[in-house]
C-alpha cells in the first residue's frame, strides 16, 4: 500500500481553486440544481476524492472544471481558478489549449471514450502532435514511452493494435497513457475503475497514485467506492444531493466522520466480518428531487438523528478533525453520543441453510476452437478447465481472478449460454445439460445475471419502469 502524502501536499501551492459554484440545468421538468455552492481546492501533487451517491453532483462538477457542460442547456455561475488563469473567461480556444496538455480527463468507460477505428497509437499520438507539436516519429516515441509507463507489455506491438484488441484493465491503461501524453497538472477521474475486475481495480488505481506521487500530479478521483478513499486519497469530499456535506484528510472521514451520510456510507460497507446470515446495513429512502425548491437539511428525511433544527439550512462548520462539516449535529457526533445504527432494533436472523446444494458444478471444462483462414481450425483456448464448486441457498460464493481466467465463461455455462466441453451442472437437482430450451427457460426465471457495466447493459431508449 503506498503512503498517503497529505502532509507533503499541504505545502505544495493550490492549483486549482472551486468557489461557490452553482450548476444549473434548464430541462422540461424545470430549473434543475445539480451543483449548489461547492467550494474546494487541490494542491499541487494532492489525490482528492469526491464521494456520493448517483447524482449527487460529482461528475457535473468535474465537467465544468473542464467547460464540457451543454452550453444550451447548462450554466455554470462561481469562480474556477486553475493555475492563477479564471477557467469560466477563457474563449473557447483558450480552453482547448487547457484541455489534453493542462487538465486531463479519463472517463470511467474506457470501451464508449476510445475510438473503436482508430488504433492506439493513433489515439495516443493525436494530442502531442496537437498540443505539444511534435512530429509523427517523436509522438510514436513518446507513445511507446507511455505504454510502458502504464505497465502494457510490448508496447511497440501494441501501438498498432485496436481497443477490441486490448481486455478492459488494459484499455483503461491506455486512457491514463493518453491522460498523461501531455504533462498535465492535474488529471480528474471519474469512477475511472467502475467497470474492471476487483483485481484490476486495485492495479489501477495502485498505477494512478504512484504516477501522481513520481510525476508530482495533482489527481481528483470522482468515485461511489469507499476502498478508494480509504487507500488511495490524501483528502475527501463528500457530496449530497447537490452540495458539500463533509470535507477533510482521508483517514479522519474514513475513521471519524463528522456527517451523518458519511457514516450511512460508511455503515452501508458490505463486511467480511458481518456475523452470517446479518441484514446488510442502508440508508433508507432516496436522495430528494433537484428539480424541487430545497430547504433546510437536504438529508434530514432520510437521518437517524433529526430533530426541529435540521428543518433549518445547516452552515459549513468547523470539525474537530480539521475538517468541515453541514451538519447542526456535528459536535455531538464528535462525542460519540450519536451512532448510526444504536436506534435500530438489532434483531437480526441468521439464514438457514438447507443441507442440499441449489447449485452443484462438478469437472466443468469448456474450450473454445480458434478458426482462421482457408485452413479452418487453428488451435484452441482452453477457457474452463475441471472446475468445481456447490453453493447452498442464502450463501454467497465469490469467484475472483484476473481478466481472461474464466470467471464470466463459468457464468455463461451456468446460464447454458456456451454448451461446455465436458463436467455437470446441476440446478436444484436438474441437470442443465440435458434441459431442453423449454426447461431452460423456465429455470433462467430462476438464475438471473447482473452484468457488469450498466450504461452498456441497459436500453438507452427505454424508461428504467419499461426495462424492469
Amino acid at each position: 500500500m503506498l503512503e498517503k502524502k497529505s502532509t507533503a501536499a499541504n505545502a505544495e501551492p493550490i492549483l486549482l481553486d472551486v468557489q461557490d459554484l452553482h450548476v444549473h440545468f434548464e430541462t422540461s421538468r424545470g430549473k434543475v440544481r445539480a451543483v449548489e455552492g461547492l467550494s474546494f481546492n487541490v494542491r499541487k501533487g494532492e489525490v482528492v476524492a469526491i464521494v456520493g451517491e448517483s447524482g449527487s453532483g460529482k461528475s457535473v462538477s468535474a465537467l465544468s472544471i473542464m467547460r464540457l457542460l451543454p452550453k444550451h442547456t447548462g450554466r455554470v455561475n462561481g469562480r474556477i481558478t486553475f493555475d492563477g488563469r479564471s477557467l469560466l473567461d477563457l474563449d473557447d480556444e483558450e480552453m482547448r489549449k487547457i484541455r489534453g496538455h493542462h487538465i486531463s480527463m479519463i472517463f470511467q468507460e474506457p470501451m464508449t471514450s476510445l475510438n473503436p477505428i482508430l488504433t492506439i497509437g493513433l489515439q495516443i499520438t493525436e494530442p502531442l502532435q496537437i498540443h505539444l507539436g511534435m512530429t509523427d516519429e517523436q509522438a510514436r516515441a513518446r507513445a511507446i514511452e507511455l505504454l510502458g509507463l502504464v505497465g502494457i507489455p510490448d508496447p511497440a506491438r501494441r501501438l498498432e493494435q485496436y481497443p477490441h484488441q486490448f481486455s478492459g484493465g488494459m484499455r483503461q491503461r491506455v486512457m491514463i497513457a493518453i491522460g498523461l501524453a501531455c504533462n498535465p497538472q492535474l488529471i480528474i477521474a471519474d469512477e475511472p475503475t467502475t467497470a474492471l475486475d476487483v483485481t484490476i481495480q486495485a492495479q489501477i488505481l495502485e498505477l494512478m497514485k504512484d504516477l501522481s506521487r513520481k510525476l508530482n500530479i495533482a489527481l481528483i478521483v470522482i468515485t461511489h467506492n469507499l476502498g478508494v478513499v480509504a487507500r488511495y486519497a490524501d483528502r475527501v469530499i463528500v457530496m449530497y444531493a447537490a452540495r458539500l456535506v463533509e470535507e477533510g484528510e482521508a483517514d479522519n472521514v474514513f475513521h471519524r466522520p463528522r456527517h451523518p451520510y458519511s457514516m450511512g456510507l460508511l455503515r452501508s460497507v458490505p463486511r467480511l466480518d458481518r456475523p452470517r446470515g446479518a441484514k446488510l446495513e442502508t440508508i433508507e429512502g432516496l436522495p430528494p428531487n433537484l428539480a424541487l425548491a430545497q430547504s433546510g437539511c437536504r438529508f434530514a428525511p432520510r437521518c437517524p438523528f433529526k430533530i426541529a433544527v435540521c428543518d433549518t439550512e445547516p452552515a459549513l462548520l468547523n470539525t474537530d478533525t480539521g475538517g468541515l462539516s453541514r451538519c447542526h449535529r456535528h459536535e455531538e457526533i464528535a462525542a460519540g453520543k450519536l451512532v448510526w445504527g444504536a436506534t435500530s432494533s438489532g434483531a437480526q436472523q441468521a439464514i438457514a441453510l438447507k443441507p442440499e446444494a441449489l447449485l452443484s458444478v462438478r469437472n466443468l471444462t469448456k474450450t473454445f476452437e480458434v478458426r482462421g483462414g482457408f485452413r479452418g481450425v487453428r488451435g484452441a483456448v482452453r477457457a474452463v478447465q475441471d472446475v468445481s464448486f456447490e453453493i447452498h441457498p442464502g450463501e454467497t460464493l465469490g469467484l475472483v481472478g484476473e481478466s481472461g481466467c474464466g470467471k464470466t465463461t463459468v457464468g455463461r455455462l451456468i446460464l447454458k449460454l456456451e454448451n461446455p466441453t465436458s463436467g455437470e451442472i446441476r440446478f436444484a437437482g436438474a441437470d442443465l445439460a440435458s434441459a431442453s430450451a423449454a426447461e431452460m427457460k423456465a429455470i433462467r426465471r430462476k438464475i438471473q445475471v447482473i452484468f457488469q457495466d450498466p450504461y452498456s447493459s441497459l436500453n438507452p431508449r427505454m424508461t428504467v419502469g419499461q426495462i424492469i
